[in-house]
C-alpha cells in the first residue's frame, strides 16, 4: 500500500507512505523509512540514501517481474512536491527495500495522472490518465510502452502517446488495464472523467489490446449477463491460482451503494472471457454490508477473492480486517 492522504488532513498533499502486507498471515510491515534511494541504478556501488519515496498523488502502479525478482511500477502521479503531474517511472524492490528513478531512452510521454498501467514481461503499457484534477480533467486518448532491451541493458520508451485506434469508442477513458490469456491481451476497463460520476460497465466499453499487434478490439460484445453499473469504485483482478480454466477470468469487485441506506459496500463479479463469455454476480454486497466492517479493498489470494478494510472509524483506523470469498462455490 502506497500513498494516500492521512484521515483528518487539512489538504489533499499525499503522503510518502508505503506498507507492505504478508497475505499469509495477514501482517503489516511500514517501510516507509526503511527504503533506500539508489541514486544511480547503473552503478552497482552507486550513493544509497536512506529516503522515503517521493509523495504522489493517483499514479498508476503495476507488478513488474524480471531476472526471478519483483518490482513495484510507480507510473505518472501528481507530485506533491512540485505540485504538478509527473510523467516518470519509479521502481521499488521490496525485498532488497530499495527505490530508484527509472531512467528510459527515448522521447517520454506527456506527464499524467491516473493512468491504467499493466507490466507484461519486459514491457509497462501506459494507457490513457489526465493532465490535471478537476472538472475538466484534459484526458489522454493514446497509450505508451516501456520496454527493457536485454541486450542493452536499458529501459527504452519504443511507443510513445500513440492514439487510440478507432476500435476505441470516442471520448472513452480507461481506470484498470489487465493481462489476460498469458499476456497476449491486455483488458481495459472503463473509467469516468470526474469522481462525482458513477461508472456503468457496458458490452462496448471493455477492450482488448494486443500486445504483439499493438491493435486494440471489442472485448465483452458478446458477454452474457448484467454487467455492473453505478459503480463508485473499483478493482480488477486476476485469480492466482496456475489452472489453465482460470486464464480467461477476472475478478472486479464494485464498490456500490446500499440500497435504502447513506452506505457503500462491495460486490463481486466475475467475468468469464472467450471462450465462455459470460458474466455474473455473487449477490453478496447486502451480506457483507451486515457485518458493519468498511472494507476499501480487494486481491486475489490464490482461489480466493480477499475484501480487506477496518472495524473501526477515526484517525486509529487501521487496515485490520479481512473477509475471503470463494467465487467457485
Amino acid at each position: 500500500m502506497y500513498g494516500g492522504v492521512l484521515y483528518g488532513a487539512k489538504d489533499d498533499s499525499p503522503t510518502s507512505d508505503f506498507s507492505i502486507c504478508d497475505v499469509s498471515n495477514m501482517r503489516w510491515t511500514n517501510l516507509t523509512y526503511r527504503l533506500n534511494w539508489i541514486h544511480n541504478p547503473h552503478d552497482r556501488f552507486s550513493t544509497r540514501s536512506e529516503e522515503p519515496l517521493p509523495c504522489i498523488s493517483s499514479p498508476g502502479a503495476t507488478l513488474l517481474r524480471m531476472r526471478n525478482s519483483s518490482y513495484i511500477a510507480i507510473v505518472g502521479g501528481f507530485d506533491g512536491q512540485t505540485q504538478q503531474a509527473r510523467s516518470g517511472i519509479v521502481l521499488v524492490d521490496p525485498t532488497a527495500r530499495e527505490w530508484w528513478n527509472l531512467d528510459i531512452q527515448g522521447i517520454a510521454p506527456g506527464p499524467r495522472i491516473s493512468p491504467a498501467v499493466v507490466a507484461v514481461g519486459s514491457r509497462i503499457y501506459v494507457f490513457g490518465g489526465y493532465r490535471r484534477f478537476g472538472d475538466d480533467p484534459q484526458p489522454y486518448y493514446s497509450y505508451s510502452i516501456a520496454e527493457h532491451l536485454a541486450d542493452k541493458g536499458v529501459w527504452s520508451w519504443s511507443t510513445c502517446d500513440e492514439p487510440y485506434s478507432s476500435a476505441v469508442p470516442v471520448g472513452m477513458v480507461f481506470q484498470e488495464a489487465c493481462a489476460v490469456y498469458n499476456g497476449a491481451k491486455i483488458l481495459l476497463t472503463p473509467g469516468r472523467l470526474t469522481d462525482s460520476e458513477h461508472i456503468n460497465f457496458t458490452p462496448e466499453n471493455n477492450i482488448f489490446f494486443h500486445t504483439e499487434h499493438k491493435k486494440f478490439q471489442p472485448a465483452t460484445a458478446d458477454i452474457t449477463g448484467t454487467f455492473p453499473s453505478n459503480v463508485r469504485w473499483y478493482s480488477v483482478s486476476r485469480p492466482s491460482v496456475a489452472i489453465s480454466a482460470f486464464d480467461s477470468t477476472v475478478i472486479i469487485c464494485c464498490f456500490v451503494d446500499v440500497p435504502g441506506t447513506d452506505d457503500v459496500a462491495p460486490e463481486v463479479w466475475r467475468l468469464s472471457l472467450t471462450p465462455h463469455e459470460k458474466i455474473d454476480s455473487l449477490n453478496i454486497m447486502r451480506k457483507i454490508w451486515d457485518l458493519n466492517s468498511d472494507f476499501q479493498g480487494a486481491i486475489c489470494v490464490g482461489g480466493k477473492v480477499r475484501l480487506m478494510g477496518w472495524d473501526q472509524v477515526g484517525k486509529d483506523a487501521r487496515w485490520n480486517t479481512f473477509l475471503d470469498i470463494l467465487w467457485n462455490q
